[in-house]
């Protein structure tokens, strides 16, 4: 039995108010969220920074740091940020602790028995609705970066809420696409006072003939059975809709997830042949075609190389890192070795194939 004309224009009706109220309604959720939970100025001398009471609304992960505004390491060879801040920190729901500094970093490196971080970035932990209590201990003396006004900030990242983002992305997808079916009810409930109208008005048997063929016909077709509450219009309307849908969704959630690069600089052509001549000052990471990494010709470990590229720049002014991978290598190992002189705060400069040939024709 079909649905009756009224039920389908109040489900069209009901749809198009859902698909109209349903983008404001979430602009306004990612709006009345806590992202940054806390933000308070603090010093940097030896002892304990307490906040209490700090409220969370939203189960995501938080990022605990300390913000050193203006702050660029380079000029502060004794006084850098992964040198000097040594830092543990407890974190407590309800009076009960649900986490530490242990937690999340075990994951990454083991552990001393109470061994502190050693970096501005102090963790992250994943929170649940409620009220927190943080106790930041600061263990040695790091009071020569209080001048960039220091501060304890704990926050989430809402960029996949926010303009850009996929989640944001699928809101506005999804309020289309009930505007969209709405109308296709509307318009199909508009056609049928009409077509009942014409049917009441066949007084002929012709009539009745054609009716009766015109039934067993959509009786063998399972789309347009008996049983069906959607009018073929309705499912033309519900179909292509969908397919635009389908088609339109990945070009429209690509432009909003921007692809995200590392920054590396190239030599311009010449440079190297005209500084052939003198001894070089830069440090080079090579990448096999195993992957497997190299400092200045010394086989190292990821985490090995992190450590001696901190100690090299401990010792120099220049931080740049010459890069260069085998011809054979993957794309992907390369790039994993310029994020570890990124992480390590060097400066990656690439070298191709075309720069190694022009460094050897410089010495012969």
């Amino acid at each position: 039995m079909r649905m009756p004309t009224a039920p389908r224009i109040l489900l069209g009706v009901s749809l198009l108010c859902a698909g109209i109220v349903l983008f404001p309604a979430y602009n306004h959720w990612v709006a009345t969220r806590t992202w940054v939970a806390l933000d308070m100025p603090i010093s940097l001398a030896p002892g304990h920074i307490r906040a209490d009471n700090f409220h969370v609304n939203i189960s995501t992960v938080y990022q605990i740091e300390i913000e050193l505004k203006g702050y660029d390491f380079r000029p502060y060879s004794d006084c850098q940020d992964y040198k000097v801040i040594q830092a543990r920190w407890w974190l407590s729901r309800d009076g009960r602790e649900s986490t530490t500094w242990k937690d999340h970093w075990d994951r990454y490196w083991d552990f001393g028995p109470d061994e502190p971080m050693r970096s501005s970035d102090l963790g992250a932990f994943h929170s649940s609705a409620g009220r927190y209590n943080l106790d930041v201990e600061i263990l040695p003396d790091s009071t020569c970066l209080q001048q960039f006004h220091p501060r304890l900030r704990v926050y989430a990242d809402n960029s996949d809420y926010t303009r850009g983002g996929w989640i944001h992305g699928v809101a506005i997808l999804l309020s289309w696409a009930l505007v969209g079916i709405s109308v296709a009810f509307l318009l199909v409930s508009s056609a049928a006072p009409v077509q009942a109208q014409v049917t009441r008005g066949e007084s002929f048997a012709i009539f009745d003939t054609l009716r009766a063929q015109r039934e067993s016909a959509r009786r063998n077709l399972a789309l347009m059975g008996p049983a069906s509450i959607l009018p073929s219009i309705g499912y033309v309307y519900a179909l292509t809709y969908f397919v635009v849908f389908l088609a339109f969704a990945p070009f429209i959630l690509g432009k909003w997830m921007p692809s995200r690069g590392i920054s590396a600089r190239l030599l311009r052509p010449g440079a190297i042949h005209a500084s052939s001549d003198r001894q070089p000052t830069g440090l080079l990471v090579y990448v096999d075609r195993n992957g497997e990494l190299y400092l200045n010709s010394k086989a190292v470990t990821a985490e090995e190389l992190s450590r001696a590229l901190e100690d090299e720049f401990g010792r120099r002014a220049d931080w740049s890192v010459y890069v260069e991978g085998d011809s054979d290598v993957t794309y992907l190992a390369v790039v994993q070795a310029m994020d570890l002189v990124r992480g390590a705060h060097g400066k990656v400069i690439m070298l191709t194939p075309n720069m190694r040939g022009e460094a050897q024709a410089g010495r012969h």
